[in-house]
């Protein structure tokens, strides 16, 4: 593609309109080692923020070399090969690629809805290789893996690669493995609760959201982000699967539940101007428990807090559980009728048996970037708990 013409943006709304209509999130795409073009199901698109940043800095007479920077700065989720000679990539962008997604990516920033997912970020393996597509790093990947079988990384990576390209059994094999060499590895115990919780497999769903719970406090060698994430994605997975199994798999393991009680009752406080020690309540609210879990002080989690203020459908339904702190003078049927997600988390299931509206955590189903977040602030997944992947400063 090194020869673009003029770029016109009547004529690429109109191309971005027409290829919106056609199929969702497919792009002509030419393959790099035959020179064939054909459409493919790209899934969603990431583009390298420094990318947009160049955007944005651009002067006119350097627009013409942005096609071309494109192509080493995007990534493909979707698990497509060259139709004609199966190569995994790489590609190159045709006009109608480049056309819908620089617009794409425009309307993302403006807020908008946008016709092809962008997520702004860089895909990289373990060992720092750049990638354009999930073929390409599927190949690397297991390139790695053939050369260092026990590599547990390699088989975490792979599986989130499987889930990003919605195929939840790979992913769920790939899931399996990396905890077979480290079963320390919480972020694989977390997708893979949402990947049997999608499937309806609600015991197992809450064994792995469970020892997310209990390992996350001795790996304090993940970032504290990471580590609340993972928690905060457990919770809302085992609202959810508490609610649909009317209370018998409990919100918190029992372990858990009766070590945080114990070092509740330890700790003691002093009251100003009084001599005597009372004991210092458990928290009831779901950052302080998150922090008890995480084993982190309240004013580590200060930033990250506001994740949770914002998400007042999670915290009402927070508040109706059996650890929560709803009002005494507040009916949970007055609650239910003024919050939609009390009644999805008391509602049972459709005609088809399966849930009715339950958000789902990050796992087994792609959650695309227009998506509505799963946490259930009614934002855009991209607005809200999309924002941890963002680099500092975009």
């Amino acid at each position: 593609m090194d020869d673009h013409e003029k770029f016109d943006m009547d004529e690429a709304l109109a191309d971005m309109q027409r290829a919106a209509a056609e199929s969702d999130y497919r792009l002509a795409l030419e393959c790099v080692a035959c020179g064939r073009e054909g459409m493919y199901d790209v899934l969603s698109v990431s583009v390298n923020p420094e990318y947009v940043e160049a955007i944005i800095q651009a002067a006119p007479e350097d627009l013409e070399r942005l096609p071309k920077l494109l192509e080493s700065n995007v990534y493909f989720s979707g698990l497509f090969r060259c139709k004609s000679c199966g190569s995994p990539g790489p590609w190159r962008l045709t006009q109608q690629a480049f056309k819908t997604i620089t617009l794409s990516l425009a309307m993302e920033c403006a807020g908008g809805p946008a016709p092809i997912p962008i997520l702004p970020e860089v895909y990289a393996t373990p060992d720092g290789v750049r990638m354009q597509c999930a073929a390409q790093a599927e190949k690397h990947l297991k390139a790695l893996i053939e050369e260092k079988p026990d590599y547990a990384v390699c088989w975490l990576k792979l599986g989130e690669l499987y889930t990003n390209a919605d195929k939840p059994g790979p992913a769920k094999e790939a899931y399996q493995r990396a905890l077979e060499l480290d079963p320390s590895d919480f972020l694989s115990h977390m997708h893979l609760g949402g990947i049997y919780e999608d499937d309806g497999e609600l015991e197992k769903a809450a064994e792995h959201l469970h020892e997310v719970m209990r390992l996350v406090r001795n790996r304090k060698d993940v970032s504290i982000e990471e580590r609340f994430h993972a928690v905060y994605a457990s919770f809302v997975g085992m609202i959810n699967i508490t609610a649909e199994s009317d209370g018998e798999i409990s919100l918190l393991p029992p372990d858990l539940e009766e070590a945080l009680e114990k070092q509740s009752k330890g700790r003691k406080r002093k009251e100003k101007g009084k001599k005597k020690k009372e004991p210092v309540a458990r928290p009831k609210d779901l950052i302080g428990i998150m922090g008890h879990l995480m084993g982190e002080p309240r004013k580590k989690l200060k930033e990250l807090e506001q994740i949770i203020d914002e998400q007042r459908l999670l915290r009402v339904a927070w508040d109706e559980t059996a650890y929560g702190e709803a009002e005494d003078d507040e009916e949970p049927d007055e609650m239910m009728t003024r919050d939609p997600l009390m009644r999805m988390s008391h509602e049972r299931g459709d005609e088809k048996g399966e849930p009715d509206n339950i958000i789902p955590i990050r796992g087994g189903r792609k959650i695309k970037p227009n998506d509505p977040c799963p946490c259930g602030s009614g934002k855009k997944y991209e607005k809200c708990c999309g924002l941890k992947d963002r680099e500092p400063g975009t």
